[in-house]
């Protein structure tokens, strides 16, 4: 017996009628008209006998909080999928949005015509995506589905099947959560206040983001980086209007507006995101010397050493690189490391003699108590104490002096510093050299 010979399974087929409310099946005006309407009846109504299922449906259950609090904004999305030449394709979407504890009701679900299956999932950005697969029943009563917390998620680790050693557990959950957030959840509420609303569950996103980057899952794939799901918060943020987002932070930070910068941290903007060249907003301020913008986003929690991206440099090596000597030294006096990624010899070198030179003791006396040498300089090159004889800079001189300088060390031309104050007729550190043992 072929599909098509098989009895037709007693099912309820809802009427269909066109807006007017007219019966699908007017008076025919033509014999080639009735022919074909009767054909579109027999294409209806063949996949449905023929075992797939047309209809599916209704659709009943309820949302339940594993941590029994209460929610009127859970997303129960339904969707079906059906065979085409180029594979499977959605066939139909429905979504509602239901309190939790409320019975929702889905009437029906259209299958296509090469019907693979339904699902049902349920979104809240708070919890972990809830998935029920269909089965071919019309009437499905689902009972209660529990969204389970992410606290309880993460405390309980991967369950069966056990995953494999190298799958990154749970970065790539944190990403199919906020794309379902950006994709089904916030579209399902139409623009305006109630959309905006969302806004609240923003802080909550990225205090579960700093959780995941914590357990260090983004690195155990290559093809993982923590730029991805920032950049779905960030579009998050944008899409529910959150007043604290990273565009307007990154604004903030870009025309060096530190106040403004405060006030968007305060609105519960996350101060460890980044563009999409995978440039932390602290990264940006250092590197454009905006030492007092700095401050700011270390105080609204900024991590010191970030590099979200192998290519790009520390904030305090950005800062140095640029010869921002008191950004430099705003990032070190709160810890940032002397060795992080793009921070060498070179560059710190290069930082003692410019701040020497340049007359800043206050930036070097900050590298100084961090433990740089006075002496820190090239083979056979100019020391700090001699950039300072060259600058003219008094101040300088005595730091270096006191921080355990050599005062006779000697650069290429047999030149030092006692020589170079001499020669700029420097008499006062002339006299301070000579006290401190420096010889002709």
């Amino acid at each position: 017996m072929t599909p098509i010979d098989k009895p037709c399974p007693e099912r309820q087929i809802p009427i269909v009628r066109d807006p007017r409310g007219r019966s699908p099946n007017p008076a025919p005006v033509s014999t080639s008209h009735s022919i074909l309407h009767s054909l579109g009846w027999l294409a209806l109504a063949l996949p449905l006998c023929a075992g797939g299922g047309l209809l599916l449906g209704p659709v009943k259950g309820t949302v339940q909080l594993a941590d029994g609090a209460r929610a009127d904004d859970v997303v129960v999305h339904l969707y079906c999928t059906s065979q085409g030449i180029h594979g499977g394709h959605r066939a139909d979407d429905v979504t509602r949005v239901v309190a939790s504890g409320e019975e929702f009701l889905v009437p029906w679900a259209y299958r296509g015509l090469t019907p693979i299956g339904c699902s049902l999932r349920v979104y809240h950005p708070r919890y972990v995506i809830a998935h029920r697969p269909l089965g071919e029943a019309f009437a499905q009563q689902l009972g209660p589905i529990p969204l389970d917390t992410w606290d309880a998620f993460l405390r309980r680790g991967p369950t069966d099947p056990p995953m494999h050693a190298s799958y990154p557990w749970p970065a790539m959950e944190l990403q199919q959560h906020l794309h379902a957030l950006l994709h089904h959840y916030i579209p399902a509420f139409p623009e305006g206040p109630k959309r905006q609303a969302l806004a609240r569950h923003v802080p909550e996103l990225h205090a579960l983001f700093k959780r995941v980057v914590a357990t260090g899952a983004f690195g155990a794939s290559p093809r993982l980086n923590r730029q991805t799901p920032m950049d779905m918060i960030r579009r998050i943020e944008d899409g529910v209007a959150f007043p604290g987002s990273q565009t307007a932070l990154f604004v903030a930070v870009a025309r060096n507006d530190a106040a403004r910068a405060a006030e968007i941290l305060a609105a519960g903007a996350y101060a460890d995101g980044w563009d999409r060249e995978g440039k932390s907003p602290l990264f940006i301020a250092a590197s454009g010397g905006a030492t007092e913008t700095v401050r700011v986003l270390i105080a609204g929690g900024a991590e010191i050493d970030l590099t979200p991206h192998p290519r790009w440099q520390t904030p305090f090596a950005g800062a140095l690189s640029r010869r921002h000597w008191q950004t430099a030294a705003a990032l070190i006096a709160h810890g940032a490391s002397l060795e992080g990624h793009g921070v060498n010899r070179t560059a710190l070198e290069s930082a003692m003699c410019g701040m020497s030179h340049a007359g800043d003791a206050t930036a070097l006396r900050v590298f100084l108590d961090a433990g740089i040498a006075p002496d820190l300089a090239p083979a056979g090159s100019v020391t700090p104490l001699m950039c300072a004889a060259q600058g003219k800079q008094l101040e300088t001189a005595k730091l270096l002096i006191r921080a355990g300088a050599n005062v006779n060390a000697r650069a290429s031309h047999n030149r030092t510093a006692l020589k170079i104050a001499t020669g700029n007729r420097l008499g006062e550190l002339v006299e301070v050299l000579k006290a401190a043992g420096a010889r002709e």
